[in-house]
């Protein structure tokens, strides 16, 4: 948890700083992209773990787990570039990629309490299943 958080408060600032200082984007601009970056991982883990969570997915599509992560950095940067036109760039692209990939330590501080909802909500389902 407090290597997440190094690694999203430094891809926080080294985008910011690059962003400001080497690019010329607004502050603003900079937090879109990051915020842009966190939207875009959350939302690209939870399809990844609902297609593995979906039986006729997980036989046909997500074999192997390099398709799987072929699948998630796919899914990730599509909604990236979705959600942040100033990445559309290449040259502001390339400058802060890996920035808003080390930016992403947010999600995996979020996604573990998520996580343990969503875990405890079908534990739920299946006991009420069971006890039909």
């Amino acid at each position: 948890m407090v290597l997440a958080c190094v690694n999203a408060f430094l891809g926080l600032l080294l985008t910011i700083g690059i962003g400001t200082q080497v690019l010329d984007l607004a502050l603003t601009d900079s937090l879109r992209d990051v915020l842009a970056s966190n939207v875009a991982g959350l939302i690209s883990l939870l399809l990844v773990l609902k297609g593995q969570a979906t039986p006729w997915v997980r036989r046909r599509i997500l074999t192997r787990s390099l398709v799987t992560w072929v699948f998630l950095v796919g899914i990730y940067f599509s909604l990236l570039l979705a959600f942040a036109p100033a990445l559309r760039d290449p040259q502001i692209f390339i400058w802060l990629v890996l920035p808003l990939i080390l930016s992403l330590g947010f999600i995996i501080m979020l996604f573990g309490p998520l996580q343990d909802r969503m875990v405890a909500r079908r534990q739920r389902q299946e006991l009420l299943k069971g006890k039909d």
